[in-house]
């Protein structure tokens, strides 16, 4: 029977602490649990690719959730005085409050213009889905960027 002393032991634990800490950090760092995603983009792309992308592209991982909320406005008037309700396409809505952008997009194939504000009518409402430019988009997630430090290193 081996006796350890209390020297020998604590060398051994404080050399499997050491070895077994990197990993321990570096899981926690990369797992998708330990950032804040929002079950929007779950609801627009698969579990597992929003999962992937959440640990190996954080910028991608902002990108989509600032996209979620700003990437658009509603209305209460077209922006245009020469334009009626029906000169623009229609979208279906269930519920202003709950917006999922990425989600409208790929079920009702909603597009938008890098140059020009792009302009949708609400289907049952007296409102209106405003898309900003892709240029303004860029401005301002690039002004976010800017101000947030999590991805600064």
């Amino acid at each position: 029977m081996i006796i350890l002393t209390k020297l020998q032991t604590m060398k051994r634990i404080l050399t499997f602490t050491i070895i077994l800490l990197p990993f321990i950090v570096f899981s926690q760092q990369n797992s998708p649990a330990s950032k804040s995603i929002d079950p929007r983009l779950y609801a627009a792309y698969e579990k597992a690719y929003v999962d992937d992308v959440a640990q190996n592209d954080a910028f991608l991982l902002k990108r989509w959730t600032f996209y979620l909320d700003h990437a658009y406005f509603i209305s209460e008037t077209s922006l245009s005085k020469s334009e009626t309700a029906e000169s623009y396409p229609s979208v279906k809505i269930a519920d202003l409050q709950h917006i999922n952008i990425l989600k409208l997009e790929q079920e009702q194939s909603l597009k938008r213009d890098y140059y020009t504000e792009t302009i949708y009518k609400i289907e049952g409402t007296a409102k209106y889905l405003v898309y900003y430019s892709g240029r303004a988009f860029i401005e301002k997630l690039n002004d976010y960027l800017s101000k947030d430090n999590s991805l600064k290193k």
